[in-house]
Formats: structure tokens, C-alpha cells, sequence
């Protein structure tokens, strides 16, 4: 398997913690667990997610999703998500020359070289081929550098980062700092703005 270039910075921390607001409002978290082991790293993505009218739940997402890399390559994920009742899958697995993928939405494909699955938490995200990790499509999106932008923290601190904006078939921000993750902004189909701070 050929190199690929670094997919993160290093070194990786163990675990890496989100609170989600709506708009400004705590509806749930976003964990991310990182698990070396020699030339190899598991990276395991759950997101719970909850929207209540008093004691009423109005919407509940769940989302699970585990990664496999080797020599710096994607090697495998698997993810389930349940979006309120609809549940909804997405998987790929290298062959040893590509990266074979399908989902619930998306038959058997071939995903174009250096794509990933939309994770987030890797830098190579802002110039890879991404796959609907909820699904298995294929997207098309546009992405801008929009510069210098501070991340709010969960604590209301800011974090000195790089915000990335892409739209198209995803609508959300993303920043970077080093490389690293450091928050993410999505813009829902409601026109509600659910917000990832990093604890």
C-alpha cells in the first residue's frame, strides 16, 4: 500500500470532547476516541444528540461510527445512524487498491482515491472526496478558506483557528488549529444552528 500524506497531527490526544447547542441551547455531545496501536489507529465517533419541548423529546439523532487506518490510509468504517426513527448506514472497506463503499442510499461504489468519510476530525477533510457518513453518498461540495476565526469553546473560551465554510450538499463550517479540529458549525434543514465546542 502506497504512503499516503499525514492525515493528522501529531501526536493524537486519547479523546477529544464536544457539547452541541442549538441555537445557544445544550442538546448534546460528540465524543471521539483515538486508539493507537503500532502502524494502526481506530478512531471511534458517537454523537447523541436531543431536542426537547419541556420534558417532550422532539428529535433524537444518534450516530456511531468507527474508522480504521493503516500506513496512514482509511482502511474501513462503519457507521449506523438513527435520525429521529429513519435509520440510515454507511460502510467502505479498502480492496487494496480502493476504497469499495455503499450505504443506504448509495449502492456499491468505487469512492474516489484519497476520499474519507465525514468524520471531521482530520485535517485531509478540507481537500479529500468525502462520503455522507449517515448514508454512503457520494457529495458534491464546494469548500472556502475563510480565514483566521477564533472557535468558541464549551467553557466560553476561543481557540485561534482557521475557519473552513462548504456548501453545496453539507452547509457548515469547520475550524482548524494545527491541524486539529477545534469546532464545527452545521446549518440544519430547519434553519436551526446546531454548534460542536470543543470541551
Amino acid at each position: 500500500m502506497a504512503a499516503m500524506p499525514r492525515a493528522w497531527a501529531e501526536p493524537l490526544p486519547a479523546a477529544l470532547a464536544c457539547t452541541i447547542f442549538r441555537n445557544g441551547a445544550k442538546v448534546g455531545t460528540a465524543a471521539y476516541e483515538f486508539l493507537h496501536r503500532n502502524n494502526a489507529l481506530s478512531v471511534i465517533i458517537t454523537v447523541d444528540l436531543r431536542i426537547r419541548l419541556g420534558f417532550i423529546t422532539m428529535f433524537r439523532y444518534q450516530h456511531h461510527n468507527q474508522e480504521q487506518w493503516r500506513d496512514n490510509q482509511l482502511v474501513w468504517f462503519s457507521a449506523r445512524t438513527n435520525r429521529n426513527g429513519e435509520r440510515g448506514y454507511a460502510q467502505g472497506h479498502w480492496n487494496g487498491t480502493d476504497l469499495m463503499v455503499q450505504g443506504s442510499d448509495a449502492k456499491p461504489y468505487i469512492a474516489p482515491k484519497g476520499a474519507l468519510d465525514t468524520s471531521y476530525w482530520n485535517f485531509r477533510t478540507v481537500t479529500a472526496p468525502l462520503i455522507d457518513s449517515q448514508t454512503g453518498r457520494l457529495l458534491h461540495i464546494t469548500l472556502t478558506n475563510a480565514g483566521p476565526s477564533a472557535a468558541p469553546r464549551a467553557d466560553g473560551a476561543a481557540i485561534p483557528a482557521t475557519k473552513y465554510s462548504m456548501t453545496g450538499d453539507l452547509h457548515l463550517n469547520l475550524w482548524y488549529a494545527s491541524e486539529r479540529l477545534t469546532g464545527m458549525e452545521y446549518f440544519a434543514h430547519d434553519g436551526s444552528v446546531l454548534r460542536y465546542e470543543i470541551q
